[in-house]
Parts: structure tokens; sequence; C-alpha cells
């Protein structure tokens, strides 16, 4: 029985620790958000293209 025991607390402490996991990790977490930064270039915007010197491809 000790051995069940056990194991009922340690589940209990994985539940917790699960928990304050989803509640650190819930919400928006954009570079936007974190930064309070707008970016200049469009969403979607394919940035290697301005690197190697082409053409805008939209």
């Amino acid at each position: 029985m000790e051995y069940y025991a056990a194991e009922l607390e340690l589940n209990a402490k994985f539940h917790t620790f699960a928990q304050n996991c989803s509640r650190v990790h819930v919400g928006h977490n954009t570079v936007l958000q974190q930064l309070k930064y707008r970016s200049k270039s469009k969403r979607g915007r394919s940035e290697e293209s301005f690197i190697v010197g082409r053409k805008n491809p939209s």
C-alpha cells in the first residue's frame, strides 16, 4: 500500500507542475507582444529576397 501512496503523491505533484506550466505559457507570446514594436515589413513577406538583392515578390 505504501507504493501506491508514494505514486499518488508523485502524481499530485506532477499535476500541480503541469498546471503551473500551463499558466505560465498562456496568452500571446509573439515578438510584437514582447517588444511592443511594430515591424515595418508585411506579414508573410520573404525577407530573404531582400538580403540577396532580388525584387519584392509581392
